[in-house]
């Protein structure tokens, strides 16, 4: 996926949710500073397209993937692990 136009700040900040990170979980994954990731989210620095492309493929798989089949309530249901 090819991103076309800068990310917003408001995109940056919903990726992150949908993946289910915070800013400082970014920073750790990409091993940069945490006030960096927060000038993204805050718009002081600008949000490089290679970084744009990488939430927007990660926000696409989070929610192509799902919930596990059968997730009930945060666990797995007792019925779902038996062997057939």
């Amino acid at each position: 996926m090819t991103a076309t136009r800068p990310m917003t700040t408001d995109r940056f900040r919903e990726c992150l949710a949908i993946i289910g990170w915070t800013q400082n979980e970014l920073a750790r994954q990409l091993g940069i500073n945490g006030s960096t990731a927060h000038q993204y989210a805050r718009g002081i620095r600008p949000i490089q397209p290679e970084l744009a492309e990488w939430l927007e493929n990660l926000t696409t798989a989070r929610i192509q993937a799902g919930l596990p089949r059968n997730w009930k309530n945060g666990a797995i249901s007792p019925d779902s692990t038996k062997a057939a």
